[in-house]
Formats: C-alpha cells, sequence, structure tokens
C-alpha cells in the first residue's frame, strides 16, 4: 500500500473530504424518506445520489442570474422610492438636529462676545498703563540728564514754571499705575466646565456662571461686591463668631466671613437658586471653608412651604416678589423657579448664638425679620446687615417710616455704611429714599456690637 507523507493541511482534499460525507447524508436521507427515489451515480465519486437532490441544484442554477436580471430591472425604479422614503423618515429628525445646532451656535457666540469684550477692556488697561509708564519714564530721564552745573539754575527756573505742580503730577501719574498693577494682578478669570468662570477676587477665587456677565465684568474690574460691608463683616467678625448670611448669592460676604474667623466659628448660609447656591458651596471648597461654612438651599421667609423666585438680570437681584424689569437678562431660560421656603426659627434654634446677621433679600426684608423673631430676642448683642432700597419697599407696599418702625419696634438703631469705606455714617431717611440702595448696620443701644464697629 502506497503511504502518503503530508508537511501540512492539505485545503483540497479537506473539501473533497467534506464534500463527499454530505453527498452520503444526503442519500441516506433520501433513501429513508422515499425508498423508491430515483438516484443517479456521482460520476466524480461513485455514490448515488437522489434524483429531487440533483433537481433542486438544476431549478437554483437556473433561477439565480433570472432573479440578478430581475434585480438590476427594477433597481432604477426601487431607488427614488426608497431615496423619498428615507427623506421622509429623517427629514424631522434633520430640522431638529439643524435646530440644535443653531442654538449652540448662538449660545457661543454670545459668551465669545462677552469674552472678547472681556479681553478688550483688559487690553485696553494695559496700554494705559504702557503709556503712563513711558510719559514717567520719559520726564524722569528728562530730570536726570540734567547738567551738574546749571542744575541749581534749571530747578529753580521749574519751580518758577510751578514745580510742585509737575511733582504732583508725577505722584498722581505713579499712583494710577499702582493701582492699574494692583487691578491687573487681579484680573485672574479661567473658563472652566459646566459653563462655569473662575475669578480671582479679594476675598479668595469664586465660581460665577459664564452668562452673568453683569457680575463677572464687576469681579473682573474691580475684584469686588459692596466693598464697603466686605470690610465691615471682616472688622466685626472675630474667631469662634458666628454670621448668618441670608442671600448668600455666590458667596462674597460667606467668604469674607470666613477669612475672618481664621478656622474657628460657625457661618450659616442661604441661597434659593439652585445653580448659585452650588457655585457656592464649590466655592467655599475650593477656599478651604468647606468645614466652616453651611449652606442651605432655601429663601428665607415668615414660614416653611414653597414659594416662587423670580429671576433678575444677574444673581444678586432674585426675588420672591414680582420684579420691576428683567431687561439685560439672557431669556432662555425660565423667569421664575420654584424653590423651597423656610424660616430662620425653624432653621437656626433661639439658643444658637449668632453675632452677626447679613439680609440681602431684594425686597423680603420683613419677612426674615418676622420669622426669626425669637432668635433675635435671645441674641441681644446681635449685629445686622440689611439691604434698603426703595424700589424693594414699593414692590412690596411698605413705606419707608413703616419699614424702620419694624427695627425699632425691636430695639434696633441703624447707621449707614460707607459703600467704600466701611465707616458708619449718620444719613436721614430723605437722603436714603435718594438713593438706589444702600446697605444699613443695625444693633440695639448699648450693644457689644457698636464697639465692635468702632474699633
Amino acid at each position: 500500500m502506497n503511504k502518503i507523507h503530508r508537511d501540512g493541511v492539505d485545503v483540497s482534499a479537506a473539501f473533497q473530504l467534506a464534500s463527499k460525507r454530505m453527498r452520503n447524508r444526503l442519500a441516506v436521507q433520501g433513501a429513508s424518506v422515499q425508498g423508491d427515489t430515483t438516484v443517479t451515480n456521482d460520476p466524480n465519486t461513485g455514490q448515488d445520489i437522489p434524483q429531487e437532490v440533483v433537481g433542486r441544484s438544476w431549478i437554483k442554477k437556473v433561477l439565480r442570474p433570472v432573479a440578478k436580471f430581475g434585480f438590476r430591472l427594477a433597481k432604477p425604479l426601487l431607488r427614488p422610492i426608497a431615496s423619498r422614503m428615507r427623506s421622509y423618515l429623517l427629514d424631522g429628525l434633520h430640522q431638529n438636529v439643524v435646530h440644535e445646532i443653531r442654538n449652540a451656535s448662538a449660545i457661543a457666540a454670545q459668551e465669545g462676545h462677552a469674552t472678547r469684550e472681556l479681553l478688550r477692556s483688559y487690553a485696553q488697561s494695559q496700554q494705559e498703563i504702557r503709556r503712563a509708564l513711558a510719559s514717567t519714564v520719559q520726564e524722569l530721564r528728562a530730570l536726570r540728564e540734567l547738567q551738574p552745573h546749571n542744575r541749581s539754575r534749571q530747578l529753580s527756573n521749574l519751580a518758577s514754571q510751578g514745580l510742585q505742580e509737575w511733582i504732583d503730577n508725577i505722584h498722581s501719574r505713579l499712583d494710577r499705575i499702582e493701582e492699574y498693577g494692583y487691578a491687573t494682578a487681579r484680573r485672574v478669570a479661567i473658563p472652566c466646565s459646566q459653563g462655569d468662570v473662575l475669578v480671582k477676587t479679594e476675598v479668595g477665587f469664586i465660581l460665577c456662571a459664564a452668562s452673568d456677565h453683569a457680575l463677572l465684568a464687576c469681579l473682573i474690574d474691580t475684584g469686588d461686591l459692596e466693598l464697603g460691608t466686605r470690610l465691615l463683616i471682616q472688622k466685626f467678625l472675630r474667631p469662634g463668631d458666628v454670621f448668618v448670611d441670608v442671600g448668600a448669592n455666590i458667596g462674597m460676604h460667606t467668604l469674607a466671613a470666613a477669612k475672618a474667623l481664621h478656622g474657628q466659628g460657625q457661618i450659616i448660609a442661604f441661597e434659593p437658586f439652585e445653580p448659585t447656591k452650588k457655585l457656592l458651596e464649590r466655592s467655599a471648597w475650593l477656599n478651604g471653608y468647606a468645614n466652616l461654612v453651611q449652606v442651605h438651599h432655601a429663601a428665607v421667609s415668615r414660614a416653611s412651604g414653597k414659594m416662587n423666585l423670580y429671576l433678575g438680570a444677574t444673581s444678586g437681584h432674585h426675588s420672591l416678589f414680582h420684579l420691576d424689569s428683567v431687561s439685560g437678562r439672557q431669556m432662555s431660560g425660565p423667569v421664575e423657579v420654584e424653590v423651597p421656603v423656610v424660616s430662620l426659627d425653624e432653621v437656626v434654634p433661639a439658643s444658637q448664638r449668632v453675632d452677626l446677621l447679613k439680609i440681602d433679600v431684594e425686597g423680603a426684608e420683613l419677612d426674615v425679620i418676622e420669622g426669626g423673631r425669637e432668635l433675635l430676642a435671645s441674641n441681644k448683642s446681635i449685629g445686622l446687615i440689611v439691604e434698603f432700597g426703595p424700589s424693594h419697599l414699593r414692590r412690596t407696599n411698605h413705606s419707608t417710616v413703616d419699614w424702620f418702625n419694624v427695627f425699632a419696634r425691636l430695639g434696633f438703631h441703624y447707621r449707614v455704611i460707607n459703600p467704600d469705606s466701611g465707616v458708619l455714617e449718620d444719613w436721614p431717611l430723605e437722603q436714603l429714599e435718594r438713593v438706589d440702595s444702600a446697605n444699613l448696620f443695625f444693633a440695639r443701644d448699648n450693644s457689644v456690637a457698636w464697639r465692635k464697629v468702632a474699633a
């Protein structure tokens, strides 16, 4: 017998073997179904194949080219029908996608325009600094280059021409250069995820909504909000004190208080607008005050429940009362949202010592006082910082006299906080009614709070 030696896999042999086995199975199945089925001998293998199998194979060979020819004939007719069906089914989806793309492009264009305006302001300030420096350097160089032998004569001539005025001008320019330098050092704004902007301020880094252009412009320009009130808070609070911030907004005063406490004490903040509340929490964590600051997602009023918060042009103007105008606000979102409402007495127990309470609630000041009577009664030495605004009184149907009488009946007397220095000033009611708004400091007679602000 001949032996066949194989070095590898013979593919053709494997296919022949598989074909042979398949024919055998077909033959056996055909025989089992119809014992008298006509068979045909396969010349290649010598096996008998049922005639029925041979017939089916022949039919397939005949019909396959016929089917291909029919498909080629029908293809020009079916293609436009299929195209119209596809267009009909995808047209609505296409319009939605185009609409979303246009909306996203519009929002991106608005944010890009605001960013370009901020960068243009920054570039202009840089140019002013360079021009002032160049002018000052030229004048100083001219003074230095005076010849020694006639310097005294030239100086006397300068004196006769107004040397003191020239020196004062130099000092003024140097002061302006220093001011621009400090402002430039504060102008740090970093775009972050989720449409937020991180801004460096006088109290630390604060997160703001990228769409709040008025707030961003103010922070980038000055690095501060309500400078005088911030200075008073930092002057008043001592390590270990308790500060309650009603209407905390992005947290400028909350962070100022935390900075003054030096890690010892407690801050209880209330912010009803949830996106702003989340920014406040992240800012407190970012500056290392997360363990010191407790933030409540709620507005403060007379009692707990639910109320509508009307959204203003910037985050600091949201109010529980209808706004006179929302001009300048991006109207892509709702103009009002439902928020939880609590009272001070429900959240802060009367036994809790509170040293300073700040109220900035755009017209709901008297409701906050009414809901915190027990807390105010138990804290005789408490100091209050309350925003006063004639427009708020008109919106809530209160007169100036009635508004101040509520505080007077509780034993509180006021002085006006200077918006730049934080110094307390005496203003009559007539003068207060002529301003847009003012922050007032309240305390009871002979209270230690007056000694704190006077120190």
